[in-house]
């Protein structure tokens, strides 16, 4: 087997042109595979930090019900917001932090500027869906909706009647913060109008202090206010209807979400964010599966080409087979010699290919790919990155895949007849 081995590696360096054309294919496949690879990782990764960190959170604690009814913003499945229940939370291993919230709809009613004044007997409306929150602890789960304002600033402490709204909606209605902002009277500024839990209809002033970029496609009726202004509009003092939670790390939703479900009792429910948020788990899934389809082709096409180089070797050693086989060697052994070659040839590519990959993966990542996604108007600072263990698979399934496509010309090979091969010319 040793001898084979050593026959194997130097008939390699037999024909160096042939291997080298060969182990350029695999070697510019493998290395566009892993800067493709490294790419798609990004953006799958931007699209779920902008979920669980724009907006879900990684878990959601509500009242039980309230999901299969959210679309109707069902606050008569509130809750109260103790210090008991937030240590609960927090006290549950793998949990990092919690904020409070309450998501309801409401009208949006703005004075219509005329000739640069502010009509207030002129009002222009528009539907939202809002999300009251608590600007500090916010920061905390969902940092990344403070990096999407565009104009103005975020909800903060002082704001205590501030309202954000989605940028499309702001001009929508051309309002304009700096001149809301310099409005000392409150009757100047903007009204919602939203239903508390009885149905009665509620409204209160608010200050548009910034505006949002749209991060994914259907969020431009998005806003967000103070919680304690919602809370007030609803009449729903001291209550909410949902924990957004933060987690030590993502991959352990599953567990957590047990124990917090353990903890809390029939009372609650606990969702994670695949399950908020379906269609993104379908499109993540459906992405994987893409590139998986895609790089099925694109390794095959490059494997092509070692059964071409193989198959040359095969009509180029005819007589050396021949010879071979008229000494002794083995049918099987021919099989063995030819198989070998193909996977050194496939284990060399595949360990150079990976590297020439993972270094162009580096070189993009310290770069970043700056894109706007469909829909969205916010840039995405894209770091391309590959697993080790991505890196240590393809470079094994290189060496077994070319190993695997020579044991046709190698079957081919033992199935010369000694005679015939050796009258080859």
């Amino acid at each position: 087997m040793n001898q084979l081995i050593f026959i194997a590696i130097r008939n390699l360096m037999r024909n160096r042109r042939r291997t080298l054309l060969a182990l350029g294919a695999l070697v510019v496949g493998l290395t566009v595979m892993t800067g493709l690879r490294g790419f798609v990782n990004s953006i799958m990764k931007a699209q779920l930090e902008a979920t669980t960190h724009g907006f879900t959170g990684m878990l959601q604690v509500h009242k039980k019900g309230y999901n299969k009814n959210v679309l109707s913003n069902p606050l008569n499945l509130s809750f109260a917001d103790s210090n008991q229940l937030r240590k609960k939370l927090l006290d549950v291993p793998g949990v990092s932090a919690i904020a409070p919230r309450i998501m309801f709809s409401g009208i949006y009613s703005a004075p219509e500027p005329l000739d640069g004044k502010i009509e207030t007997d002129k009002q222009q409306s528009s539907f939202f869906t809002a999300l009251a929150i608590e600007p500090a602890l916010e920061k905390i789960v969902a940092p990344k909706v403070f990096e999407w304002i565009v104009d103005g600033e975020m909800l903060s402490e002082k704001n205590d009647k501030g309202m954000v709204l989605n940028s499309a909606v702001g001009r929508a209605l051309k309002i304009n913060i700096t001149e809301i902002g310099s409005e000392k009277s409150e009757s100047r500024w903007p009204i919602i109008l939203a239903s508390d839990r009885d149905g009665s209809l509620n409204g209160e002033a608010v200050k548009p202090v910034g505006f949002l970029g749209s991060a994914m496609p259907g969020d431009k009726r998005f806003a967000l206010i103070q919680l304690k202004l919602a809370q007030k509009i609803l009449r729903m003092d001291g209550q909410i209807t949902e924990f957004a939670i933060s987690l030590t790390n993502i991959s352990d939703a599953k567990l957590v979400q047990k124990k917090l479900e353990a903890e809390l009792g029939p009372d609650f429910e606990v969702h994670r964010w695949d399950e908020l948020m379906p269609y993104l788990r379908d499109l993540l899934e459906n992405m994987e599966t893409i590139f998986g389809i895609v790089t099925g082709i694109f390794f095959l096409v490059v494997l092509l080409g070692i059964i071409n180089t193989m198959f040359m070797s095969v009509l180029e050693r005819t007589r050396e087979i021949g010879t071979m086989m008229a000494v002794g060697v083995k049918r099987a052994q021919i099989i063995s010699l030819f198989v070998f070659e193909g996977f050194f040839l496939g284990c060399l590519g595949g360990v150079i290919g990976v590297t020439l990959g993972m270094v162009l993966v580096l070189i993009m990542q310290g770069i970043g790919i700056h894109i706007t996604a469909p829909g969205s108007a916010i840039i995405l600072d894209l770091r391309p990155f590959v697993s080790p263990y991505w890196l240590v698979r393809s470079a094994v399934y290189a060496g077994i895949g070319s190993a695997f496509v020579s044991f046709w010309p190698a079957l081919k090979a033992s199935q010369l007849k000694p005679v015939e091969a050796l009258q080859s010319i």
